[in-house]
């Protein structure tokens, strides 16, 4: 009898805790590429292929960076281009990435690697079957950035 008891206490404490952790929100892209190790010039683009969305769905989109001590900037501006199909729609975004603060340093998380993610487009509507190419590219004046290690692009549904 006591046994019993005990087994459906933790299936009751189990499930508890399974349904606390579970988000509201899915991941439905996630993905980081990795820079040169000479610099990010203006002219390398990072590219990602979104595939087919599963449903009609309401998304947030943003953009990160992964940035080193070396970086030279307290904020990146970055152009953001969306060209989605099925159906066509087309968007382009800057984004502010601001990386240290007033003092100069830097924000996010990390120790040797900082990361640091920035909400850009936070009601996209996107109907099932659609899928996209997204392209990041940094707009700053000077041509060359060092410390730039990775640039990644996420996807979530509300």
């Amino acid at each position: 009898m006591d046994s019993n008891k005990n087994v459906l206490f933790l299936t009751i404490v189990a499930a508890l805790i399974f349904a606390s952790c579970r988000s509201e929100h899915r991941v439905l892209y996630h993905q980081y590429r990795s820079m040169d190790i000479d610099g990010w010039e203006t002219q390398n683009v990072m590219t990602f292929d979104i595939d087919s969305i599963p449903k009609d769905m309401q998304c947030r989109m943003a953009v990160g960076l992964r940035v080193t001590r070396d970086i030279q900037f307290q904020k990146i501006y970055l152009l953001v281009d969306q060209c989605w199909e099925n159906p066509k729609m087309v968007k382009r975004d800057t984004v502010e990435v601001k990386l240290t603060d007033v003092m100069g340093n830097l924000e996010g998380d990390g120790i040797y690697i900082y990361t640091t993610e920035v909400e850009f487009d936070k009601n996209l509507s996107l109907k099932r079957g659609q899928t996209a190419t997204v392209s990041v590219s940094h707009i700053m004046r000077r041509n060359l950035l060092f410390g730039v290690r990775d640039v990644g692009l996420k996807l979530v549904s509300d």
